[in-house]
């Protein structure tokens, strides 16, 4: 899926602040340590492609963890990841690709986008505050330090009370953008011992690819 590909070299490219803001930290810091209080956690997100000059195209999906292990669901592809190897389901091309573990979970991950500003190559800002439907959240801006990278700012508003991610706000320079809703969370959720792992013999007629060295 084009659109979650995208996102998942993006996060691997990319990180966090040079300056901080201490108001914009706080925010950060703080919400941080509710996700890692976290067992586990389940998200259902939806994902809204707006190129420019172009109608929006939208996806839905859910992603789940609990510790190495995670899951993502989407109308394009499912990935499943136990902590040890990888299964990635590629509807439209009938094939499962086996690889070896990534940890990279990506922007459906709130604990990898909120590492980003852990590192050296953002300027993250609190933002104004965000107001849909009567709500006010908290708003933080992030600015490559890189200016030649695609991406020219990222926003991630924030639940106030919750301290929880809400949505984030991925701006190109081609005018291109990309917002992920967290719709619902779910926390400490118990999950079957076999829920991330893939069984390639409930799929019949698919291509099974096997990348692991």
């Amino acid at each position: 899926m084009k659109s979650i590909n995208l996102i998942f070299i993006l996060l691997v490219s990319l990180a966090a602040s040079a300056k901080p803001d201490p108001a914009a930290k706080k925010i950060l810091a703080k919400s941080e340590s509710i996700y890692k209080s976290y067992k586990s956690l389940e998200v259902e997100f939806q994902i809204e492609n707006k190129a420019a000059e172009s109608k929006s195209t939208y996806e839905k999906g859910l992603f789940q963890s609990k510790g190495n292990a995670f899951k993502i669901i989407s109308d394009k592809q499912e990935i499943f990841n136990d902590g040890s190897t990888q299964w990635t389901f590629l509807k439209s091309q009938k094939e499962i690709q086996i690889n070896n573990t990534s940890q990279d979970k990506g922007l459906f991950n709130p604990l990898s986008l909120l590492d980003m500003y852990k590192s050296s190559e953002y300027d993250y800002r609190l933002d104004e505050d965000l107001n849909e439907k009567g709500i006010s959240y908290h708003q933080v801006d992030f600015k490559p330090m890189d200016r030649n990278q695609d991406i020219f700012k990222i926003k991630i508003a924030f639940d106030k009370k919750k301290s929880t991610i809400h949505k984030v706000f991925i701006y190109h320079k081609n005018g291109d953008k990309v917002t992920l809703h967290f719709k619902k969370s779910l926390s400490n959720k118990n999950f079957a011992a076999d829920n991330f792992t893939l069984n390639t013999k409930l799929y019949p007629n698919i291509h099974i690819e096997d990348l692991r060295e």
